[in-house]
């Protein structure tokens, strides 16, 4: 639909009107509360967060992946993971 909730019949346009539409969403200037930025700064850091994970825990993980699964984000099945050994 266009901005005034006409049908947009042309393909092209409606590239358009969608790269619009999300350019008015996320090119907003946001007014933030200082108040809201020290309390962030309240909040401890969790340092063991940032510890390296343990190779045989990684080793553990992968072995458990399912076979024949839809891969993640980075398009590898578990199978090969599994198979690849150690880099």
């Amino acid at each position: 639909m266009s901005e005034d909730g006409r049908p947009i019949s042309d393909p092209g346009k409606h590239l358009d009107r969608w790269a619009d539409h999300f350019s008015s969403l996320y090119n907003k200037d946001v007014p933030v509360k200082l108040e809201a930025i020290n309390t962030l700064l309240l909040i401890p850091t969790i340092h063991k967060l940032d510890a390296d994970i343990p190779l045989g825990t990684v080793k553990v993980a992968i072995n458990l992946l399912k076979n024949n699964k839809a891969s993640g984000a980075d398009g590898i099945p578990a199978e090969v993971l599994k198979c690849g050994g150690e880099a």
